[in-house]
């Protein structure tokens, strides 16, 4: 079995928490199984997948999508701010997913596991011409934060 996993960032929060958790798991049950990882940026979460012995890669985002987020859009400057970003992202994206779909065959997946919306939304695509299944793992928030959840969270989790 070959599993490879997409996620957004490799910051540490609670989602790239549990990714890490899975994925010890499953190398722990499945030792034989093939994992991999292909992350948005480089960061702690691709330095402990490392170490869990599963090939990872960074393949950076387009600095326009990267800069693509939905957690404060509560006025009209913050959607046009999102809306200029969304424009430029996604001239760059084409060859983004063009380099993800071919990452995605090279790891040649029977399992394509996405969290976080870009990936998601970049997985519907790119993993397409793998053949592969594609499980979508939702750890995200449909809205906006407010503080006092932020910081809950926060206090709670590191």
């Amino acid at each position: 079995m070959r599993l490879l996993y997409l996620t957004p960032t490799a910051s540490m929060g609670g989602a790239e928490r549990v990714l890490l958790d899975l994925v010890g798991m499953v190398r722990q049950a499945r030792p034989s199984w093939s994992l991999g990882l292909i992350v948005g940026n480089d960061g702690p979460l691709a330095v402990e997948a490392r170490r869990h012995g599963v090939e990872t890669m960074v393949l950076p985002f387009p600095r326009g999508f990267a800069r693509l987020g939905d957690t404060s859009l509560t006025g009209v400057q913050p959607w046009l701010r999102f809306l200029r970003h969304a424009s430029v992202g996604g001239l760059a994206l084409t060859g983004y997913v063009g380099r993800l779909s071919s990452a995605i065959r090279a790891f040649s997946p029977d399992i394509v596991h996405s969290t976080g919306f870009k990936m998601h939304v970049l997985s519907a695509v790119a993993a397409k011409s793998s053949g592969a299944s594609v499980i979508w793992h939702f750890h995200d928030y449909l809205g906006a934060r407010s503080e006092e959840h932020t910081s809950e969270l926060q206090s709670r989790f590191g």
